[in-house]
């Protein structure tokens, strides 16, 4: 897909077509991902959706 394409698509639909793409290949959700490997690893306060927390 050229990225002029890529940029026509919304962005709802991106992110459901990632968290199926991780659900897929890690058989866990793109929260749980994203947590794991990029907030935890380098130690941001950053979070996809809320905390559990909240």
């Amino acid at each position: 897909m050229a990225f002029r394409q890529l940029l026509r698509v919304p962005p709802l639909t991106i992110r459901i077509v990632m968290a199926e793409l991780c659900r897929r290949v890690t058989g866990t959700t793109l929260q749980s991902l994203f947590d794991h490997r990029v907030r935890t690893a380098y130690g941001d306060d950053f979070f996809l959706g809320l905390p559990a927390e909240q």
